[in-house]
């Protein structure tokens, strides 16, 4: 059974590396990228960093490495111990730069790194990993990063660079991960010839007990940002991040338990589009819906049991996000017969939603932010318009899968790089924007979207603190003059009596529901003026147990649980 961090608090910047004192804390070893003789060692002092029955010399090591230098991997790093690797020196110098090397055989290093050991810890901040390998070659193999193959593991990435990785550049396996990520960007995962090349974060088939992801960038690439698909994650947030062009879904996120989707920017994802033979293929919508940007699924009965959950622990917060299609892609989607574009949530999901009293979809627009690199979006948005339809003219009848794009839209290439070191620092693209209302369109009152294009507001962001219930208590009960009480009495047997306060004239529901999320009576549907309300509710023919009231007027929403007793 997963572990339930239910009511538990935690401080996120702890779990960040306990960011700003751990160099003043920990015991760190400053590795060069190569040593007197000019060979790269680094991965082998690392590997060597046991005693002799194999356990860490210092279990709290740290190894610092050069800002500015290129580290070359002579193997894949492998260990059953907590790894933490960070930068030294001044930010405002390129991270240093892991590289893919060659094995003695001369075959390419995949994938750079295979962590084990159930429980362990690993750290990284600072730090470029380049998929690109010594040779500049990135698009003709399937290129994977880290992989961590053991339970219970907690991973944290922080200021992270993910460069032209093609197979993944984070793979979790192991059951109850807990994986944190911020201010990070995933870069040029593009392949000519395969759509589903270029996957960022893959938890594929086993439950994952936390999943936080705040203020990172998704540029420019193939496929997938994060995919999660056959089990549960019992815990998300995935909040200020920029999704920039995709060619398919880039978050698949199918059985989350509790989940806050907030204040995303999506611009020009799922740009292939969807067809009739896309539809028979399960990687994509298993029951054949449509394509849609949010796409979410009933969790499966045997799932949640394992889990401990019922349908009712369940909780999707999707607020405060934007998405926007530009124009070349939706030329691609209107001039071909076969192609129908992708709406922001399809039916299937839309049903959730309306039907669950703990799915709330608020504040979602389609809008243009108006990038203010406008060379970037155009370049980049043509590049993917004429990828996709290059790829769909060479398809074989038959093969979906089967197309040949002929171009990578490596974004660096664009930029005139073509040594390893010559990845521009600061990194070339621009995701800064104009459009006014997406500024302040977030759930906190800033900007849409990663708030590292936009500094002075990062800094005032306040990172994620409390992990608690998917029930009453994740969502706010009093708002800008709104206010749903505690019904009382609490607990009851006969009546009880529940009091809200709106302070606008608006459409107003109030609903009461039982533990499996069905409608037991609804006490108001109707347009209320602004106002204090008091409502009897009577407990005939209930049986003992908890029961949950949700109130929705215009765009606010709350929801308490009350119990009936004996």
């Amino acid at each position: 059974m997963m572990k339930r961090h239910f009511t538990l608090a935690f401080n996120f910047l702890a779990i960040f590396f306990i960011s700003q004192n751990i160099a003043f804390s920990q015991d760190i070893m400053d590795l060069p990228p190569v040593n007197a003789d000019g060979e790269s060692v680094w991965v082998d002092i690392i590997a060597g960093d046991t005693t002799d029955t194999g356990e860490r010399n210092n279990p709290n090591r740290i190894y610092r490495l050069e800002r500015g230098g290129i580290y070359v991997l002579t193997s894949t790093l492998i260990a059953n111990y907590p790894i933490s690797i960070i930068a030294g020196g001044d930010d405002s110098e390129r991270p240093p730069m892991i590289v893919r090397g060659k094995f003695a055989d001369g075959v390419n290093i995949i994938p750079m790194m295979q962590l084990t050991g159930d429980g362990n810890r690993h750290v990284f901040r600072d730090i470029m990993f380049n998929g690109v390998d010594l040779n500049r070659e990135y698009d003709a193999e399937w290129i994977r990063g880290m992989e961590f193959l053991a339970d219970d593991m907690s991973v944290t990435f922080e200021r992270c660079v993910f460069n032209a990785f093609t197979g993944g550049a984070i793979r979790i396996e192991g059951r109850d991960a807990s994986l944190y990520v911020r201010d990070c960007k995933w870069r040029n995962g593009v392949w000519p010839t395969h759509m589903f090349v270029g996957q960022q974060v893959t938890l594929p088939e086993l439950p994952v007990d936390t999943l936080i992801m705040t203020n990172n960038t998704y540029f420019n690439n193939n496929s997938f940002w994060i995919f999660q698909e056959k089990d549960l994650i019992e815990f998300a947030v995935i909040e200020h991040n920029t999704i920039f062009t995709s060619l398919i879904d880039m978050m698949r996120l199918r059985y989350s338990s509790n989940a806050r989707i907030r204040s995303n920017l999506f611009y020009g994802t799922h740009a292939y589009g969807d067809s009739e033979e896309f539809q028979d293929i399960t990687a994509y919508e298993p029951d054949g819906s449509p394509y849609s940007i949010i796409s979410i699924y009933e969790v499966p009965s045997n799932i949640l049991e394992a889990a401990g959950l019922t349908p009712f622990d369940r909780t999707i917060v999707l607020t405060h996000n934007a998405y926007f299609t530009p124009q070349p892609i939706v030329d691609y989607w209107n001039g071909n017969a076969e192609v129908t574009g992708v709406t922001w949530m399809n039916d299937r999901t839309q049903n959730l939603f309306n039907s669950s009293p703990l799915f709330f979809a608020n504040n979602n627009v389609e809008k243009d932010p108006g990038f203010v690199d406008v060379a970037m979006d155009e370049w980049i948005t043509g590049k993917v318009a004429d990828f996709c339809i290059t790829y769909r003219a060479t398809l074989t009848p038959g093969m979906p899968l089967s197309g040949d794009a002929g171009d990578n839209r490596n974004y660096d290439e664009h930029q005139g790089v073509d040594i390893l070191a010559g990845i521009q620092w600061p990194l070339p693209e621009d995701l800064a924007y104009s459009d006014a209302e997406l500024l302040v369109g977030g759930h906190d009152g800033l900007p849409v979207g990663d708030l590292n294009w936009f500094p002075d507001k990062r800094a005032q962001y306040v990172e994620p603190t409390t992990i608690i219930s998917g029930l009453s208590e994740a969502l706010p009960n009093e708002t800008a003059g709104y206010n749903l009480k505690q019904n009382y009495p609490n607990p009851f047997n006969e009546n009880t009596v529940i009091a809200f306060t709106i302070p606008e004239k608006g459409l107003t529901t109030l609903t009461v529901y039982n533990m499996l999320g069905e409608t037991v009576e609804v006490l108001v549907n109707d347009e209320l003026q602004k106002g204090t309300y008091k409502y009897d509710f009577a407990a005939e023919n209930m049986i003992t147990g908890t029961y949950f009231y949700k109130l929705q007027s215009g765009d606010f929403v709350a929801v308490r649980k009350m119990n009936v007793s004996e």
